[in-house]
């Protein structure tokens, strides 16, 4: 988690970031701020703050889902808080964005309890006060977070001490591999350290008569599917930025052993070029359906999050096919089995009326095992409670299991929140794709560049244009 500011620094934290949060609001909405006090959303007295004696209330909930089944599963988790709590009705508005959520509430709109895709604004949230501390509520409820939630969970729905937000099931990534693949070419088991992974990917890649690419033992472009830095943060151990959000992108080693892996495996794959046009061309299909490059046997290995198990299901029952942690560099081999998790957040919004009875359904919806499993069953995302995770009603068979192992380790990473949402990482993706394609001459230079312009976007709380 997050380092948390001393007494005496963290007013002057707090005010800066609600300075970033208006000119968020400003960006969005093109309302100005006001510079009024945040309303006072006050902790339930107990842990039944709204028992059966209590007069009906209705809740609104904003959520991002708007495919049907995921969607219709949440409302049966809405729909089963409503059993339980039949004077709490909820009214639930889909596929509402980031964006959507900041202006909602900077425009003081009926919202009680709001949930969001993305990590990558939970600094903003939880340092402008717009979701509220949920700290107090956990203690009047006798909820020990780091006893009920994963420690990466934990950590990624927290900013600077404030617990503003709950996991509410996660993401994590490792690595698919092809079994007959494997078989055919000699390989016993998925590689562990990079170097066994470069020596798989050589051992695995396929040329077709002409020299040209049929097979990618494994592709590391870094837009392909699901290789993007901050994916693979623990294969190398990337910061990003420190404890004060300042970008440590051009001293990190971390970084310095991603680019020298991607351009070794560039290498194996005949070079950058090559490596490209085949992620365009035979490696091109769309990552979430049967066309996935993986799933029709173009490439080997890949990159892939726990939702993958339900696709290849569904798409290509038959591919014999395992799952693995990502290996790790080969200074890091004590962090295999470890992995970078991330996920759907949860809380409530600083507009809400109805504070107790809203704490009513975040605690339902992120701690009530029985509710969890069934949503987790509908949607396949990895738990966030220990409970879920050694629930046996929990579905889930070896190669999902890989991937609850990785989100329930505690060396597990997720990346830093930031008062200014994933510019960091959307930004160092991009330079990582310019150093693939041979656009960066000199990175050690182009690296603190990158350090200053992060900082800059940092202080001004917005995303610059790229």
């Amino acid at each position: 988690m997050a380092a948390t500011p001393s007494a005496r620094t963290a007013p002057r934290l707090r005010s800066h970031i609600r300075l970033l949060l208006c000119a968020a609001l400003v960006t969005i909405s093109g309302a100005a701020c006001t510079g009024a006090p945040l309303p006072d959303v006050r902790p339930p007295d107990s842990a039944t703050a709204y028992g059966p004696e209590r007069p009906p209330v209705t809740l609104t909930v904003w959520h991002g889902w708007t495919d049907e089944r995921e969607a219709s599963a949440f409302q049966a988790m809405l729909d089963r808080f409503h059993l339980l709590h039949p004077n709490i009705g909820v009214r639930a508005v889909g596929g509402v964005t980031d964006s959507q959520i900041i202006n909602g509430i900077r425009s003081e709109q009926n919202v009680d309890v709001v949930s969001s895709f993305t990590t990558d604004d939970v600094g903003l949230y939880c340092g402008s006060g717009a979701w509220v501390d949920l700290n107090p509520f956990l203690r009047s409820s006798g909820i020990d977070a780091a006893k009920t939630f994963t420690a990466p969970s934990l950590a990624y729905s927290a900013y600077h001490g404030d617990q503003c937000a709950l996991p509410l099931l996660g993401d994590t990534f490792g690595l698919y591999y092809n079994k007959a693949m494997f078989a055919k070419a000699g390989i016993e088991r998925p590689p562990r350290t990079l170097s066994e992974l470069e020596a798989d990917a050589a051992k695995l890649t396929v040329r077709a008569a002409d020299g040209s690419l049929r097979v990618a033992g494994f592709l590391p472009d870094v837009d392909w599917y699901e290789n993007a830095p901050d994916h693979l943060q623990s294969v190398f151990g990337i910061r990003f930025q420190d404890a004060d959000n300042r970008s440590v992108l051009a001293g990190d080693p971390g970084v310095a052993s991603e680019l020298r892996f991607q351009s070794r495996m560039m290498a194996v794959l005949g070079g950058a070029d090559e490596a490209q046009a085949f992620a365009a061309g035979p490696a091109a299909g769309d990552e979430n359906s049967a066309a996935n490059a993986f799933l029709t046997g173009k490439v080997a290995m890949a990159v892939g999050g726990e939702w993958t198990t339900a696709e290849i299901a569904a798409d290509a029952p038959d591919l014999d096919y395992g799952t693995a942690p990502l290996p790790v560099a080969d200074d890091r081999v004590a962090a295999y089995g470890s992995g970078t998790v991330t996920g759907t957040v949860i809380g409530i919004a600083r507009t809400t009326r109805h504070s107790d009875a809203a704490w009513e359904l975040v605690r339902f919806l992120t701690t009530d095992t029985g509710a969890l499993t069934a949503f987790a069953n509908a949607i396949h995302n990895v738990p966030t409670t220990y409970a879920v995770a050694a629930d046996p009603a929990l579905a889930a068979d070896d190669r999902f299991r890989t991937f609850i192992a990785i989100a329930a380790d505690p060396r597990s990473t997720s990346t830093p929140p930031s008062p200014n949402g994933g510019y960091y990482k959307s930004s160092f993706q991009r330079f990582v794709a310019a150093y693939e394609a041979g656009r960066v001459t000199d990175p050690q230079s182009a690296l603190r560049a990158l350090d200053r312009e992060i900082d800059s976007a940092t202080d001004q709380g917005r995303e610059p244009t790229p």
